[in-house]
């Protein structure tokens, strides 16, 4: 985390923020949505498989596995917040002589805040591996035909970009228990961007709209954002356009273009 962010202001900043919003902010929205998404995705594709091939035994498990979580000291989780409350806020001052602003977050950092949110704890982990984002996911598939009382335990591998101002986010490789996910499955979700339906929520899409680079480097990703806002009145005019184009490209959105793809395969 960087120093140059911190100081007394921002912590008092921070403070009033998570007092208001357990997320802290926006970003932690948008994480939270972001692998909330993917793993619900995930799901959802192996459920697919398994209905066709009648292998939920193969591919779930009776229990979760116990994955790694990071805990942060009270001060810790203070200034990781403080650090991006100053970087939300400082894109609002207007400063004609910078264009844009960086904020660097490690694997570490994200983890922490991960563990902060009930709903993600001990389900999630990532690591960044050479320019990939790694996920370790275990949840529950109650929500399946035969999943009841059964658990998905995987690890995914996902390449995290920017095309044409989109956040895009897809499945490039899983392991189930060890073993590689079928390459059909990866291959039905290979045209499917995972970060889509982030752009669903205005707010989200209005902080997205403004990222100019996504880069990975060892253990951490660095974000590099516009200060100026385009669009400001409608900032999500261009995004849902440009976006539905990509959708029906690629089939119908959501989960029922993984669906459909998977039993499409299935069948021949």
């Amino acid at each position: 985390m960087s120093n140059s962010l911190r100081d007394d202001h921002a912590l008092q900043a921070a403070e009033s923020t998570a007092s208001s919003n357990p997320k802290g902010c926006w970003f932690y929205g948008c994480l939270a949505g972001f692998f909330f998404f993917t793993a619900a995705v995930g799901c959802v594709a192996a459920g697919a498989y398994w209905l066709y091939m009648g292998q939920v035994e193969k591919f779930t498990a009776t229990a979760p596995v116990e994955l790694p979580t990071v805990e942060y000291a009270p001060e810790q989780y203070k200034e990781l917040e403080a650090e991006i409350e100053t970087f939300k806020q400082s894109l609002e001052v207007p400063e004609p002589e910078i264009q844009y602003k960086e904020l660097v977050l490690t694997a570490r950092d994200i983890n922490a805040l991960i563990s902060r949110d009930e709903s993600l704890r001990g389900k999630l982990h990532i690591e960044i591996v050479e320019g990939q984002v790694v996920g370790d996911v275990s949840v529950p598939t109650d929500m399946l035909p035969g999943g009841e009382g059964r658990y998905f335990n995987a690890k995914a591998h996902f390449d995290v970009s920017l095309e044409e101002g989109l956040v895009v986010i897809k499945l490039i490789g899983a392991e189930v228990k060890g073993s590689e996910v079928p390459q059909t499955i990866v291959d039905a979700m290979a045209g499917e961007n995972l970060a889509k339906d982030l752009y669903e929520n205005p707010e989200t899409a209005k902080w997205l709209s403004r990222f100019e680079q996504i880069e990975f480097e060892d253990d951490r990703v660095r974000l590099r954002v516009r200060t100026d806002t385009p669009n400001e009145e409608n900032p999500t005019d261009e995004t849902p356009v440009e976006q539905e184009t990509v959708d029906a490209a690629d089939g119908e959105a959501g989960s029922d273009t993984v669906l459909s793809g998977l039993q499409t395969l299935g069948s021949t």
